[in-house]
Order: C-alpha cells, then sequence, then structure tokens
C-alpha cells in the first residue's frame, strides 16, 4: 500500500517507511528523506524537520548534489561513504560483530569466538547479553554466556599466538 511521505510528501510504498523522530510521532519517511535526515544529523545539524521540508528541491545544495549524484544510482554506496561512521557506532551499540563464514560454521563444533581485548571492549560485553555475528552470508544471534581475556601463551593449542578476549556463544 502506497501512502505519502512526510518528509517529502511523494508517494512511497509503506513498507520502505521509517520514523526516525525523536519525539515518537506518527512521521513516517521514505528512504531517501531518511538518508537525508542522517546526513543532516551525522554533520551535527539538528533541524526540526517539519513536513514536506525534506523534499530535494528544499535541502542545502550540497546534500541535494549528493542525493541527485550519488544516492540515486547507488544508494547502499552512499549510505555507506557518508554514513558510514553512523552504522558503525550503531553496530557497535548493538553488538553487531562482523566475523567470516568460516567463524559462524565453526560455532557448531566450537562455540568460542576470539576477539581482540581492545575490540572488545568496543562493545561493552556483559554475561547474558545477545550479540549478533555477521558474515556475508548470514546473520545469527547467540546469547553471550560468558567472556575472558585470556594470554596467548594459553591459546596456542586454539591457533592464537596473541592475547585475546574468548566469548563462549553457545547454541
Amino acid at each position: 500500500m502506497k501512502r505519502m511521505c512526510d518528509g517529502c510528501h511523494e508517494s512511497y510504498e509503506e513498507e520502505y517507511m521509517s520514523d526516525v523522530t525523536m519525539s515518537g510521532g506518527d512521521m513516517l519517511f521514505c528512504p531517501r528523506c531518511v538518508f537525508i535526515v542522517a546526513l543532516y544529523h551525522e554533520e551535527g545539524i539538528e533541524k526540526d524537520w517539519q513536513p514536506g521540508q525534506i523534499h530535494p528541491s528544499m535541502i542545502s545544495n550540497r546534500v541535494r548534489k549528493i542525493v541527485e549524484n550519488e544516492f540515486y544510482a547507488h544508494p547502499k554506496e552512499t549510505y555507506e561513504k557518508y554514513l558510514g561512521n553512523m552504522i558503525r557506532r550503531q553496530e557497535i551499540k548493538a553488538r553487531v560483530i562482523h566475523v567470516t563464514d568460516k567463524e559462524i560454521e565453526r560455532l557448531t563444533s566450537f562455540p568460542f569466538l576470539f576477539l581482540s581485548p581492545e575490540e572488545a571492549e568496543k562493545y561493552k560485553l556483559e554475561n547474558g547479553v545477545d550479540v549478533t555475528l555477521k558474515s556475508e552470508k548470514q546473520n545469527i544471534v547467540r546469547n553471550l554466556y560468558g567472556f575472558r581475556t585470556i594470554e596467548g601463551k594459553f591459546l596456542k593449542k586454539y591457533g592464537r599466538k596473541q592475547t585475546s578476549t574468548v566469548l563462549f556463544l553457545p547454541a
């Protein structure tokens, strides 16, 4: 079902629209308007958006050029280029850890994941929280049963030479 975007007043499929307002209002934005709002937010420009104000004809010339020249042709790449830091911050906050497909497959027989202590510290790990492991082909969510930083000399038999934080992620 189509619905009018509250940001630009253009018609979009409702399933692709999102509410990005802090007030929790009933405003739904299309993917283009979400990108524009996020771009302004990432640049430190806080605006109180009113319905219809996010149309490309009403935004700054620099942002309009990004939308017209890059976003329309390659939306995913444009998100990563301009909002990559914001995406990484949200993934860290949500405890999304990027791993290889091989590491995910290995979890079925060996439910331990090795991270560098610096990387593990970013995620603010706690026992009992859900951790999302994301690879090229799959995403899995596991409950973190426990974790510990172990010196490299004790991890040699597991193929690790450096000190690592070991996460216990049973199925």
